[in-house]
């Protein structure tokens, strides 16, 4: 967050904390998450020591996600399948979201290794700059301008933030 904050002005730890309790609500969502009835004050998802206490810098208990809740599917299927899939709702081929662009990134584990690989670039995270770019080659995009949705998601929320 301080390299954040340094190059781009002061993180707003409500923003953080938004992003925390939508991640948190979203993992309530699913039956089979091991933590949904875990309960989350809104005074946790603050700075208050006591009740949401650091683990490391500013990075805060509830800026962590929960383990092993997360759940997403993506449904691949041939344009013959998705054709045949549409027919059979009395749909269309624009009534179903459709991927145009995709990325992903390994990054280092430890921050020192994410800030020593960072020193070539003008980005905190390139890696997250190189699957954001290479998403919008895969879709042909040239701005965020171009987007009607994206879909980002990280176990912490300064990640998801940045």
């Amino acid at each position: 967050m301080d390299v954040y904050s340094q190059n781009y002005g002061e993180v707003d730890y409500q923003h953080l904390a938004a992003i925390s309790k939508i991640n948190y609500e979203n993992a309530k969502q699913n039956p089979n998450a091991q933590t949904r009835k875990w309960e989350m004050a809104d005074e946790k998802y603050g700075t208050n020591d006591e009740l949401t206490p650091p683990i490391e810098g500013h990075i805060r208990r509830s800026d962590c996600s929960q383990v092993s809740d997360g759940a997403a599917v993506v449904f691949l299927a041939s344009e013959a399948f998705a054709k045949t899939y549409v027919d059979a709702r009395d749909k269309t081929l624009a009534n179903v979201a459709c991927i145009e662009g995709w990325g992903h990134r390994t990054a280092p584990m430890l921050f020192a290794d994410k800030m020593k690989e960072r020193s070539a670039s003008p980005f905190i995270y390139p890696h997250v700059n190189g699957t954001i770019m290479d998403a919008f080659t895969r879709a042909a995009i040239n701005s965020p301008l171009d987007l009607d949705l994206i879909e980002t998601h990280d176990c912490f929320s300064m990640s998801e933030y940045m």
